[in-house]
């Protein structure tokens, strides 16, 4: 391993907007809706699939993309 490897840090940080079954129980299904109205894939994405991604870029699989920032929010903010 090349000693500039061994000294890269990785980090994940949250952003986009999650689902949670909380969401659906304060009686904000209009605000949801309209929300969702805004992201190009229509829908919020998972805490599963923003699990999947950060385990992606911590992973050696990843070999190569580094001191980026992924958005994981359905094309919210390429279409706006």
């Amino acid at each position: 391993m090349c000693w500039r490897r061994a000294m890269w840090k990785r980090t994940v940080s949250a952003n986009g907007t999650i689902s949670d079954a909380r969401q659906e129980n304060v009686g904000v299904e209009d605000i949801i809706a309209r929300t969702l109205e805004t992201i190009p894939l229509r829908r919020y994405g998972t805490p599963e699939g923003y699990a999947r991604l950060a385990a992606f870029l911590l992973s050696e699989e990843n070999d190569y993309v580094s001191g980026q920032q992924v958005l994981y929010d359905g094309g919210l903010v390429v279409a706006n």
